[in-house]
């Protein structure tokens, strides 16, 4: 390990915009088995076969939350300390974040009303739109804390890791750290005494939120000048791939003591591997996966409506299973970079 002279910002984003490519792309293809699984369910169809590999797709979200601990503190180096620090802070998180999400939230608030029968657990409830846009979790009557675009749950935790990290930017960067770790570990431990019918509070510290840390942790590193050997990438990058495919064979009881530990394992080997390494600006990412990159936040809100679509098809058309799978991956991808180019990017353009 060594000490270097920090360099400009903005150096490592194409690396980071690649692995939100690679965690955009595992939470959308676990989500496709899944509803061929459910396609195939109700055509009376036996399991699809895909089924049997119980690889981390999910793993997706622990990349992106790592990655957000890391750009949070690394995007926000010039505003520690500051008197207005964190109003600048929020400001452009809320126009990166929030008017996308409440684009997609209330397209499928609409889908609920006008065509129910396309959703399987989605139902009227005005206090669950509510709670949705205000990222407040939620208590839903189908059963989990998520939000009335599910996997808007994710963008709880976040709104929630924003709002802690810019009241402490009054703080030098340092002891901002040391206090929001602290606070986070703190509220990770309590998840474990609070009874398990306030699932509200148990959402708000389940431990996922310490890899918001770990990414903050990363990126202090970083910006401190401290990088690694070279070789530690590809280390690091096959324990990352090594874990990620061994999962399916670890036994199911081991799992449910400590899910989300494996995964963050994966997150945090990506993020290191992509950022401390020495000569790490050099690295070159494929065009196609950086455009991938660049559109992963309309890819992540806009795949379920892409999916569900094309389950439509498969139920109308009976396509295969395969057949249903590879289309979606398709119409996912392509229709998500397009509602990049069309929605998101315009979105951004006006708001700034």
């Amino acid at each position: 390990m060594t000490i270097e002279t920090p360099v400009k910002q903005n150096q490592y984003f194409n690396t980071l915009q690649a692995l939100r490519a690679i965690a955009a792309l595992s939470v959308m293809f676990g989500h496709i088995l899944h509803e061929v699984g459910v396609t195939n369910a109700k055509r009376g169809l036996g399991a699809f076969k895909f089924d049997h590999f119980n690889f981390p797709y999910w793993s997706g979200v622990d990349i992106f939350f790592v990655i957000s601990g890391f750009i949070m503190v690394y995007t926000s180096a010039n505003l520690c300390a500051k008197p207005y620090g964190w109003k600048k802070f929020l400001v452009k998180r809320f126009k990166r974040i929030v008017p996308l999400y409440w684009f997609y939230t209330t397209a499928m608030i609409v889908l609920v009303l006008l065509v129910p029968s396309l959703l399987d657990k989605a139902r009227p409830d005005f206090m669950h739109y509510l709670t949705s846009y205000l990222f407040i979790p939620y208590d839903r009557a189908a059963g989990g804390i998520k939000p009335i675009l599910s996997l808007g749950w994710t963008l709880n935790y976040e709104m929630f890791f924003y709002i802690v990290f810019a009241f402490l930017l009054f703080f030098s960067r340092p002891k901002l750290l040391k206090i929001i770790s602290v606070v986070f570990i703190a509220m990770a431990l309590s998840h474990y005494v609070w009874p398990s019918d306030l699932t509200v509070i148990k959402f708000w510290t389940s431990p996922i939120i310490l890899e918001f840390i770990l990414g903050a942790w990363i990126a202090h590193l970083y910006m401190g000048g401290v990088r690694i050997a070279a070789y530690w990438r590809w280390i690091l990058s096959a324990l990352a791939v090594f874990t990620y495919f061994g999962f399916a064979f670890i036994p199911m009881d081991i799992l449910v003591m400590a899910p989300r530990i494996l995964p963050a394992v994966i997150a945090v080997c990506l993020v290191v591997a992509f950022t401390l390494p020495e000569n790490s600006t050099k690295i070159r990412v494929w065009h196609g996966l950086k455009l991938l990159g660049d559109s992963s936040y309309s890819l992540y809100l806009a795949h379920p409506f892409f999916i569900g679509g094309v389950a439509v098809l498969a139920m109308r058309f009976n396509f295969s299973a395969v057949f249903q799978m590879v289309l979606s991956v398709l119409v996912c991808v392509m229709g998500s970079y397009i509602a990049y180019k069309i929605i998101e990017k315009p979105m951004h353009r006006k708001l700034n």
